[in-house]
């Protein structure tokens, strides 16, 4: 249960900085 807890953590981690670094692209593309 706890392994699985740290991999859907790592998971979040992981698709937040997807997203985060989809804006950046985008903003880098608008400038």
């Amino acid at each position: 249960m706890k392994a699985n807890a740290q991999v859907m953590n790592w998971r979040k981690m992981a698709y937040n900085l997807k997203q985060v670094l989809l804006v950046k692209d985008r903003v880098a593309l608008h400038t």
